[in-house]
């Protein structure tokens, strides 16, 4: 069965299987019911934006076979990677894609900043970072830059010439310090921050309802009080790729925050307390 996830006028079908041949006839037949689905209620679906992708580890060989998967009878392309909901999917999952895009962003965007920085005051060239260049950061954050600190490294430096140019500094200047001063939180701290944010809503039951049972808390494995026993269970991770999902970097990042600040009554109290405890660290 297909598993539709819709927004708007974008609609994205899901299906799985261990075996490729089965999963292409399977998704065959569910493409079929539909078109049908789509012609029933007036529908119209656009073939040629229509696409498919399949996804595999990096270390899976997918067999040399040609998945033609067809709405009445017109085939779907297929692509290795994709854009959903701003995002850019590659069929191994490892972001390599979406961080090349929005580094070419940012990149463009410091361009800009550079070359009219003489012109105005440091408080503005701060407000023109967080209008052009800090969306691309924090967008998805939490999905994609749980990653290898290689393919992240553009990003980093990136954020380290943009600090730069804030502070009038010069190419080679060191920019921990400019970071606290300026209260610009690093590319690293960001990560942390935006999944700590996460988590506490997660605790505090502000997610939405489909996220309930995401996360397991230690207090529902055993009964008996230990230091542990606010925080969350990590899951086992066989690999480098699950250890970077949500489900086993969540758990880590949330127990790692200080019981004080778990305790926060608000989330606007722990945003605040959390930021001011990552950028002293």
């Amino acid at each position: 069965m297909l598993k539709l996830i819709l927004f708007a006028d974008d609609t994205n079908a899901f299906c799985s299987h261990d075996s490729l041949p089965i999963l292409i006839e399977i998704i065959n037949c569910e493409l079929n019911i539909l078109a049908e689905w789509f012609r029933t209620n007036r529908l119209s679906l656009n073939i040629k934006k229509s696409c498919f992708i399949i996804f595999h580890s990096t270390q899976k060989r997918i067999p040399d076979l040609r998945p033609d998967l067809s709405i009445d009878g017109i085939v779907l392309s297929q692509t290795r990677s994709t854009k959903f909901l701003g995002v850019c999917i590659d069929e191994c999952l490892t972001w390599s894609e979406h961080i090349n895009v929005i580094a070419g962003k940012i990149a463009r965007n410091l361009g800009i900043l550079m070359r009219i920085s003489h012109l105005i005051p440091v408080h503005i060239r701060k407000n023109l970072y967080y209008t052009l260049i800090n969306p691309y950061f924090d967008y998805g954050n939490i999905v994609w830059a749980s990653n290898y600190s290689t393919r992240l490294k553009c990003l980093v430096l990136l954020q380290k010439k943009a600090i730069r140019v804030i502070a009038g500094d010069p190419y080679y200047a060191h920019t921990a310090c400019r970071y606290r001063e300026y209260n610009v939180m690093n590319f690293a701290n960001m990560n942390r921050y935006l999944v700590g944010k996460f988590m506490y809503k997660f605790v505090n039951n502000l997610l939405p309802e489909s996220f309930l049972n995401y996360f397991i808390k230690t207090v529902d494995i055993h009964g008996h009080y230990t230091r542990s026993s606010g925080g969350l269970c990590v899951s086992y991770a066989r690999t480098n790729y699950r250890r970077f999902s949500m489900s086993c970097n969540g758990p880590k990042t949330w127990n790692a925050v200080p019981r004080s600040i778990q305790n926060a009554l608000t989330l606007v109290q722990f945003k605040k307390l959390w930021r001011i405890y990552l950028n002293q660290g």
